[in-house]
Formats: structure tokens, sequence, C-alpha cells
């Protein structure tokens, strides 16, 4: 009778052990999505805020600065927009294979690199190269992010948290040709292009340090309330 009333006593603990654990990888799961959210609400507005500085500003430079006409800049906007297209695709199979954040921080690089060859840009060619760098650059972020943003929570909460992520953003993209306007005034048409490499040079340090990972490698492990990991 002593060793049954005993075996029963541990079997017990043991199910308050395991659901003492539970709740804390629960707890631990739900404050890693938190953070998640958070850091991509602010790494998508400090993009959002270089990205739109450099749209607003690059046509009125490559009218201003490099004397196309309206012919060339419509056919340089074009190859961009098929482009992007096109990268969109690619972008969401290097997700896939090769993790979200690391292909986020490779989409933020070019993204990077384009806004200082903007700023040296002096021929056609040059700025072809650059437009089509910086298209890729922004397609890579915009896909990876959503689906990193779909991956950090559960479904019950995946609609908010677009909806926080997604305003963010939207304010970065009214705040950033304001910016860049205010710019051009004082310091010259190249110079917004110098605030748009810092905003994105601020999103890929807050990439590397904040977000984690929510989709890399072969195997699926369940890391994520709302995914399964890589």
């Amino acid at each position: 009778m002593s060793f049954y009333t005993t075996r029963t006593h541990y079997l017990q603990l043991n199910k308050q052990q395991d659901s003492v654990l539970s709740l804390k990888e629960k707890l631990r799961q739900t404050i890693i999505s938190q953070t998640n959210i958070q850091a991509l609400a602010l790494t998508g507005t400090i993009a959002a805020v270089a990205t739109s500085s450099i749209n607003y500003i690059s046509q009125h430079f490559m009218r201003e600065a490099l004397g196309l006409d309206l012919t060339e800049l419509g056919g340089i906007l074009t190859v961009a927009l098929l482009a992007s297209s096109l990268v969109s695709v690619g972008g969401g199979l290097l997700a896939d294979k090769y993790g979200r954040k690391l292909t986020l921080i490779l989409g933020i690089a070019f993204c990077c690199i384009g806004a200082i060859l903007y700023f040296i840009t002096e021929t056609v060619i040059e700025l072809l190269t650059t437009v089509l760098l910086s298209t890729l650059g922004t397609s890579i972020i915009l896909s990876t992010m959503t689906a990193m943003t779909a991956e950090s929570v559960t479904d019950r909460k995946r609609a908010s948290a677009f909806g926080i992520v997604e305003t963010l953003r939207a304010v970065g993209s009214v705040v950033g040709p304001m910016v860049a306007g205010w710019m051009w005034i004082i310091y010259g048409i190249r110079s917004p292009f110098l605030f748009a490499f810092t905003m994105y040079l601020l999103a890929f340090i807050g990439v590397l340090l904040l977000l984690k990972e929510t989709h890399k490698g072969e195997k699926h492990i369940r890391t994520f309330p709302g995914n399964y990991q890589r």
C-alpha cells in the first residue's frame, strides 16, 4: 500500500513539474514573440523612412542632377518595377532556404549600398545598376518582413501584429519624403541619399541585434507560437 501511495505521489509531482515547465515555455514564447514584433515594427519603420525618402528624391535627382528626359526616366522606372516583381519571388526562395533573418540582413545591406551608389552616381549605366540594387534590397525587405511578422505570432494575434507593423511603416513612409525634401533644400539634392544610408544602417543594426530568427536551416523545429523554424 505504501509503495502504490508513493508511486501515485511521484506521478502527481511529475505532472505538476510538467505543467510548470509548459507554463514557463509558453511565457518564454510569448516574450520572444512580443520582442520580435517590436523589433520588426522598429526596424520596418526605420527602413520605410529610408525607402520613401529615396523614392521621393530619386526621380528629381535623375532629371536635375543627371539630366534625363521623361523617356529615359520612364524606361529606368519600368525596368525597376519589372525587377521588383521578379526579385520578390527570388527573395522568398532565399528566405525559405537560408533563413528569414539572414535574407533580411542581405536585403538591407543591398539598400545601404544602393543609397551610397545614388550619392556618387554620375552616368546612366551607374544609375541603372543603382536602381536595380536598391529595388532588389527593397523587395527582399518587404517579403521577408511580412513572413517574419506572420511567423512570430499565433493565428489569433496575427491580424493585430500586421496592423501594428504596417501602421508604423506607413508613418515612416510619410516622414521620409518630408525629411528628404528639407535636406534637398538646405544641403543639396544628393544629401537625402546619405540620410537614407544612415537610416538603413540603423535598421541593419536593429535587425542584427534585436530580431530573433523565425525560420532557418533544413529541419523543422517548433520555436515560435505561429511557425516552424527551419
